[in-house]
C-alpha cells in the first residue's frame, strides 16, 4: 500500500487537477487506515470532478466508518443520483439508513441493489437482517436463505440466518446455522 500511495502522490505532483489520482490516493489511504487523509482527497477529487458517482461512493464509505452517516448518506444519494445503477452504493446507503433507524427506506435501497444485481449476496443478508428488525421474519429468512445459496460458505449469512430462528425460537435449527457460520 505505501508503494501505491507514493505512485499516487507523485501523480498528484505531476497532474494536481487529476481527480482520479486523489480517488486512488483516498483509496490507499483509506485502505492503510488513514480515513482522514483519504477523505481529504476524495473531496479534492469531488472538487475536480463532481460527477464522479465512485468517488462519492468512496467518500461515502470513509465518512461511515467515521461516524459521519448525514453526509455519507448525502454523499451515496449523489452517487446514485449520477448513477442510478450503482449497487454497492445502494447498498452502501441501505446500509447507513439502517443505522439511522430508517429501515422502510434501507429496504428499498437493497432491494434495487437486488434488482440490479440479483447475485450480491450482501444485499440479501442486509435485507434479511432488516426485514428481522421489520419482524418480517418469513421475508428474512427468504433473504437469507437466498443469500445462501449464492455464497453456501458466507458466514454472515448464516449467523443471519441463526438469528432470526432464535427470533422465532427455533433453537436447534437456530445452532446448526451458528454452526455453520463458525466453519
Amino acid at each position: 500500500v505505501d508503494e501505491a500511495i507514493e505512485c499516487y502522490q507523485r501523480a498528484i505532483e505531476l497532474m494536481p487537477d487529476y481527480a482520479n489520482a486523489h480517488h486512488n490516493l483516498g483509496m490507499a489511504l483509506y485502505k492503510k487506515g488513514e480515513a482522514d487523509a483519504a477523505i481529504e482527497h476524495y473531496r479534492k477529487a469531488i472538487e475536480l470532478d463532481p460527477n464522479h458517482a465512485s468517488v462519492r461512493n468512496s467518500l461515502g464509505v470513509a465518512l461511515y466508518q467515521k461516524n459521519k452517516l448525514d453526509e455519507a448518506i448525502e454523499q451515496y444519494r449523489q452517487a446514485i443520483a449520477i448513477h442510478a445503477g450503482y449497487v454497492s452504493a445502494h447498498d452502501n446507503l441501505g446500509i447507513a439508513l439502517k443505522q439511522q433507524g430508517n429501515l422502510e427506506e434501507a429496504s428499498h435501497h437493497f432491494l434495487q441493489a437486488i434488482q440490479l444485481r440479483p447475485d450480491y449476496a450482501n444485499a440479501y443478508i442486509n435485507l434479511g437482517n432488516t426485514m428481522r428488525e421489520l419482524g418480517k421474519f418469513e421475508e428474512a429468512i427468504a433473504y437469507c436463505q437466498e443469500a445462501i445459496r449464492l455464497q453456501p460458505t458466507n458466514s454472515d449469512a448464516h449467523n443471519t440466518y441463526g438469528c432470526v430462528l432464535v427470533d422465532l425460537a427455533r433453537f436447534e435449527d437456530a445452532i446448526d446455522c451458528y454452526e455453520e457460520a463458525i466453519r
